[in-house]
């Protein structure tokens, strides 16, 4: 199961994940991220993670896309959290690299 938030402040829509993203939560997650990329404007994307316990293949794949669209912020505090958003930079570098 996975509960998403979104939090919007002027500079920034904080779209807060916790628990599993896999299967249908997958679905839910990228809806979810479609409707606020089109409600961002100036402001920046914050993913906060903290609260993923599970992330399946697919999930971080979608990651490391939302990353790689927004440029966004993650906010991570354990070792999967951060090994989670570190990996989608990481794709990120190397699909700049690969453009260059």
């Amino acid at each position: 199961m996975l509960r998403i938030t979104l939090q919007e402040e002027p500079k920034v829509l904080i779209l807060k994940l916790e628990g599993r993203i896999a299967d249908e939560s997958l679905q839910e997650f990228e809806s979810t991220w479609q409707k606020a990329s089109r409600s961002l404007g100036l402001r920046t994307l914050c993913l906060d993670i903290r609260g993923v316990t599970f992330i399946s293949a697919e999930g971080r794949q979608l990651l490391a896309r939302i990353h790689s669209e927004s440029h966004n912020e993650f906010r991570a505090n354990t070792p999967l959290t951060t090994f989670l958003a570190e990996e989608a930079k990481r794709h990120r570098n190397s699909q700049d690299q690969k453009r260059m």
